[in-house]
């Protein structure tokens, strides 16, 4: 490959990464809205950034004891918001759940561990309150794409490790078991970055480069914190995803350990093809996404 190919690709998986979910297709409320919505309901407080603390719940009518959906957004842990994927969230919901899309504080302001504590946070306080929603939170399933992706990945496996504390619940007790966990096109091993190694992405998040954070590049690895406990798994990923790597990796060690996971490759899709909302591929994704979760939530 050329050197200015090289860079064009680099630069464009840059691109990609931070402002997947900011294409042109932004939010349009492609489908009908949820039966019922609550917007910016904060799940922390007492803390620097937490006007970023805040998560949307939308929930059917009549809704009592139906199993509970977490979306969390993707943006290279540094750009977006949860209203990108509000027409995603709302349409799961219509699909027999309650869910909630969350916000979390975004690098470089904030690094890592905060992306991981605060979506560990938004959990323990949906644990406390899904049932005012109609919700059942001993039956969570989790989804998000991207870094979302990543950070669904940890939360679901790594939320007992004494490097993290779920915001806002600080010192309290907390556990969890996700029931199913849906990434799509996540970072799952930052020791093996591929093209990202050549961004700034990871040491924005991370806290520098891997010289200078190796800790945090470990820590940060959802590959790391696999075990026979993880949940059941369905990974969703392009293959024209300059990161398609990284889900390859995961759904290895997902394989190798004994978690029941399937693997959705799309061959000519690439990085945050879900937010096309009407498109062929996103429409797939999101219905094989949904007959997972009621396989195993209902």
């Amino acid at each position: 490959m050329s050197r200015k190919k090289a860079a064009m690709r680099i630069g464009m998986l840059s691109v990609i990464l931070t402002l997947a979910a900011s294409c042109v297709i932004r939010s349009q409320q492609a489908y009908k809205p949820a039966d019922n919505s609550r917007y910016d309901l904060p799940y922390a407080s007492g803390v620097p950034g937490a006007e970023f603390l805040k998560l949307d719940a939308h929930w059917p009518n009549g809704a009592k004891d139906l199993p509970v959906l977490v979306y969390i957004h993707g943006g290279g842990w540094s750009a977006s918001d949860k209203s990108e994927m509000n027409s995603w969230a709302q349409r799961m919901s219509d699909r027999g759940y309650v869910v909630f899309n969350v916000n979390y504080r975004l690098a470089p302001k904030y690094q890592f561990p905060i992306q991981v504590n605060d979506c560990l946070g938004a959990i323990a306080w949906i644990q406390e309150h899904a049932e005012e929603y109609g919700g059942n939170a001993s039956r969570i399933g989790i989804t998000g794409g991207s870094a979302g992706g990543h950070l669904i990945a940890m939360v679901s496996t790594a939320w007992n490790d004494p490097h993290f504390s779920p915001t806002g619940y600080e010192g309290k007790n907390f556990s969890l078991k996700v029931s199913a966990q849906v990434p799509f096109f996540g970072v799952f091993d930052f020791n093996q970055p591929g093209l990202m190694a050549a961004t700034n992405i990871p040491s924005k998040f991370l806290g520098g480069s891997k010289k200078k954070a190796p800790d945090n590049y470990q820590l940060a690895s959802p590959i790391n914190y696999v075990s026979k406990d993880s949940p059941p798994t369905l990974l969703v990923v392009g293959k024209l995803d300059p990161i398609y790597s990284q889900t390859r990796l995961y759904y290895q060690a997902l394989k190798d350990t004994g978690v029941p996971v399937e693997l959705k490759t799309y061959p000519l899709q690439t990085h945050g093809f879900d937010i096309n909302f009407k498109g062929k591929a996103s429409n797939d994704a999101f219905n094989r996404m949904m007959t997972f979760f009621d396989q195993h939530l209902k």
